[in-house]
C-alpha cells in the first residue's frame, strides 16, 4: 500500500484501539454515479466504484433494534459453536441432522428476511412491478441486491480448523434458487416431515448469509463495531464507522468482518479469494485475534 493509505490506516496503532475525537471530514466522492434506494428508515444509495459490497446509507433504524439483531446473531452462533464441539464441520458431517440445528435453521432464516426486508425501499421496485415491502421475498431480494452487492461471488472463511470457504448465494449467478433457502422454507412450513432437511450443512449456509448481510449493512455499522466485528485496525472511531458504512475514501481500503466463526473482506479489491492459501492476511492490517488464528493453521 502507498504511504498515505498507510497512515489513512493507523497501521502504528495500538492493535484493536480506536481512537476518540470528532469525526474525519467526509472526502468528495471520485464518481457521482450512485444508484439511489430509497428507504422509509434511511436514505440508502449504491456506491458501485468505491465498494460494490456495500449498502450505503446516511440514516441507520433504531438503535435498539439494530443492536438487538446483532446480539440475536451473536446468541445463534454461539448455539451452532456448541454443536460444532461435539460434531465437527467435515465433509462426513455435513449431512447430519438435529432439531438442534433445525432450530438455529429457523430463526436464522427468519432474521435474515427481516433484516433484507427492513433494509429494502417501501415500497420496492422489483423485475418490473412495485412491491410492498411487506410483501417482498428472496427473489425480490436477489433482484434488489443480488448484482449491486456481487453476492453470488460474496465469499466468507469459516474459521473452523482447516478453514472452508462458503458463497450461500452462488447459486444466484447460475439463475438458480438458494438451495438452503428452500430447506429453511420445507422446515419453516412442517417441521416433521422435513427434520431431515435441518443439516449442519444448511445451518452453517444460513448463519454465514445473515453474517454476510449484517457486515454489509450500514444501518449495523454501529453495533458491528461496537461489538468488534471490525477485525482490522482503524485510525480512529470516526474511520472505522466509515469504512463499514462505504463511505469515500476509506471503502477503496481493504477490511475485514468477522465474528467467531464467520470471516467477509471488504473495500474495493477486498473480497476473500476461492482459496484460503491465497489469502494476503497482512494487506488487511489484521487485529491480533484474526492474525493469530492463520499464524497457528500455518504451524
Amino acid at each position: 500500500m502507498a504511504t498515505q493509505d498507510a497512515a489513512l490506516w493507523g497501521q502504528h496503532l495500538p492493535e484493536g484501539r480506536l481512537l476518540s475525537g470528532p469525526n474525519e471530514q467526509r472526502a468528495k466522492s471520485e464518481t457521482n454515479d450512485y444508484v439511489p434506494l430509497a428507504s422509509p428508515l434511511c436514505k440508502s444509495t449504491i456506491a458501485p466504484h468505491s465498494d460494490s459490497h456495500i449498502i450505503a446509507a446516511e440514516a441507520p433504524v433504531d438503535e435498539f433494534e439494530r443492536h438487538s439483531v446483532i446480539h440475536w446473531f451473536e446468541l445463534l452462533e454461539e448455539r451452532l459453536l456448541d454443536f460444532l464441539w461435539r460434531v465437527p464441520l467435515d465433509s462426513a458431517n455435513r449431512g447430519v441432522h438435529s432439531p438442534q440445528l433445525a432450530g438455529i435453521v429457523l430463526e436464522a432464516g427468519g432474521l435474515l428476511d427481516s433484516v433484507l426486508r427492513e433494509i429494502s425501499p417501501d415500497p420496492s421496485s422489483v423485475r418490473g412491478k412495485i412491491k410492498p415491502r411487506g410483501e417482498l421475498d428472496m427473489a425480490d431480494y436477489e433482484d434488489l441486491y443480488g448484482s449491486r452487492l456481487d453476492l453470488p461471488n460474496f465469499r466468507s472463511y469459516v474459521l473452523v480448523s482447516p478453514p472452508q470457504v462458503r458463497c450461500p448465494f452462488e447459486e444466484w449467478g447460475r439463475g438458480q434458487h438458494l438451495p438452503w433457502w428452500a430447506d429453511y422454507n420445507k422446515i419453516k412450513h412442517n417441521r416433521i416431515l422435513n427434520h431431515r432437511r435441518a443439516t449442519l450443512d444448511v445451518a452453517i449456509s444460513t448463519m454465514c448469509a445473515l453474517h454476510q448481510i449484517l457486515s454489509l449493512a450500514p444501518e449495523f455499522a454501529e453495533a458491528v463495531l461496537r461489538r468488534h466485528w471490525l477485525k482490522s485496525r482503524a485510525s480512529s472511531e470516526g474511520g472505522a464507522i466509515a469504512m463499514l458504512k462505504g463511505e469515500p475514501p476509506w471503502a477503496s481500503f481493504r477490511f475485514l468482518v468477522g465474528t467467531k466463526l464467520f470471516l467477509v473482506g471488504r473495500g474495493r479489491g477486498g473480497a476473500l479469494p476461492p482459496r484460503v492459501e491465497e489469502f494476503d492476511l497482512g494487506s488487511y492490517f489484521p487485529d491480533g485475534d484474526v492474525r493469530d488464528f492463520f499464524a497457528f493453521l500455518a504451524k
